[in-house]
């Protein structure tokens, strides 16, 4: 069995996904609502990777729309690498991000949540879309 998680890390929220057991299906799991540069961040991390044993850890690269990493990315290789200090048994795979946040937030609001709903859940949904992303590659 090999499962996946996807992380979609931004600066005050991050946004969790899972891969299903044959690699066909990416599913929302939750947002964390820690910034991830706190133990509590971590602490969460470490009780998903406890829960569902995951072969690696996908993770949304943010690049600009010419396809070059940008700040951010920087910034969120500097959090995998604290991560992975942790769980050094742990592969991390970084996948393009651009543009899943939006595309989480329009498919949202077409679906008429309220801006609460998607507040809460927009990050979620955007780690899936990175994490369907990588599974579609397979």
């Amino acid at each position: 069995m090999q499962r996946f998680l996807s992380l979609d890390i931004g600066k005050q929220r991050t946004g969790v996904a899972l891969v299903d057991d044959e690699n066909r299906v990416a599913t929302p799991l939750e947002t964390i609502a820690f910034a991830p540069d706190t133990k509590q961040f971590i602490k969460r991390i470490a009780d998903l990777i406890v829960e569902w044993e995951p072969k690696s850890i996908i993770v949304g690269l943010p690049v600009d729309l010419t396809g070059k990493e940008s700040v951010a990315a920087t910034q969120m290789r500097e959090v995998v690498k604290g991560i992975s200090k942790h769980f050094d048994q742990i592969d991390f795979e970084f996948v393009d991000e651009r543009l899943t946040t939006a595309q989480a937030e329009k498919s949202l609001i077409s679906a008429d949540f309220s801006p609460e709903y998607r507040k809460k859940h927009r990050d979620a949904l955007a780690a899936a879309l990175i994490a369907q992303t990588w599974v579609d590659t397979l």
